[in-house]
């Protein structure tokens, strides 16, 4: 888990699990489970949150779409699945992003401009590293082969939710989040608030320069569809607090 503040970047939280305790490192080192690993700088194919990046990119491009979610779409002769495999039936952009449907982004992505998508990503850092501190740097992200050349269209779709070739880490996807609650533009995460001397605080680490990824308006519409997740009746209304 990554929590950081949206308009500055800095990360107030990083949790990973296993834990292990301070004073019993030794058993930490021999638990298979590699409690020291700490998961939020891995890589991983990180899965539908991918999603709302493919979203942005179709709004700022201006594609338009409504699928009927049968549960599976062919793509050359191969069935890519939803996980809802009775199917969600229509679906615009907002449902599609509510009900997580992987039907909708399958073919949502191939109207899309490929550079453009990838461009974008980049923006987002998704190919690059986050040095947090010495020592401390989240893993570098990658789309594999589709970054040199062209993907097919079962590449793509994969690479809609989240899976194929692209790998994440938990700290580099917060970008997109951020800049969707932060109007369009993002801080790259920092964890250093500054050198301390005696106890107090004598520097400040400047704030990375701010990044923009989005309009306000796509980064308005994709706050409004995440929303719908938790507040409507979408995949995350049990994590909704208020509810």
């Amino acid at each position: 888990m990554v929590v950081c503040e949206v308009a500055t970047g800095k990360i107030r939280a990083l949790v990973s699990r296993p834990d292990y305790k301070l004073s019993a490192l030794d058993k930490a080192i021999e638990n298979t489970a590699e409690p020291l690993l700490n998961r939020a700088l891995c890589n991983y194919n990180i899965g539908s949150v991918f999603k709302p990046l493919v979203a942005g990119v179709g709004c700022e491009q201006g594609k338009t779409l409504t699928v009927d979610c049968k549960g599976y779409t062919n793509i050359d002769g191969l069935n890519f699945t939803c996980h809802n495999l009775g199917g969600h039936g229509l679906m615009n952009i907002k449902d599609a992003i509510k009900f997580s449907c992987n039907s909708y982004f399958y073919n949502f992505v191939q109207l899309l401009d490929v550079n453009g998508l990838l461009s974008t990503a980049k923006i987002a850092g998704m190919e690059s590293g986050v040095i947090l501190a010495p020592n401390l740097v989240a893993a570098k992200g990658s789309f594999g082969s589709i970054a040199r050349r062209e993907p097919t269209k079962r590449e793509l779709a994969n690479l809609s939710i989240g899976q194929g070739e692209l790998l994440l880490s938990p700290i580099t996807i917060t970008n997109l989040y951020m800049a969707v609650a932060n109007g369009g533009s993002y801080r790259m995460p920092s964890l250093i608030e500054g050198e301390v001397t005696d106890g107090k605080l004598t520097s400040k680490t400047p704030l990375p320069a701010e990044v923009r990824l989005f309009s306000q308006n796509t980064a308005a519409r994709l706050k409004e569809y995440l929303a719908a997740v938790l507040e409507e009746d979408g995949t995350g209304k049990k994590a909704n607090p208020t509810l």
